[in-house]
């Protein structure tokens, strides 16, 4: 594992204890979750934007 640091105002680093406790997960898991989540949720977008193009092109195409 390699280690990172950040930086956080106050309010930002409550909430993320917050929500690592009701998650019942450390700062670290909860990051990690977070930052796979998002992956997720970009790759979700972006095939739904190659699909639509795609489809689009396939219109133009075969009119």
């Amino acid at each position: 594992m390699k280690k990172i640091e950040i930086e956080l105002d106050k309010q930002t680093l409550e909430d993320a204890k917050l929500l690592a406790e009701a998650r019942q997960c450390t700062l670290p898991e909860l990051m990690a979750e977070v930052v796979k989540q998002l992956g997720s949720a970009t790759d979700a977008i972006c095939t739904s934007q190659k699909m639509g193009k795609t489809l689009l092109l396939e219109k133009l195409l075969n009119g």
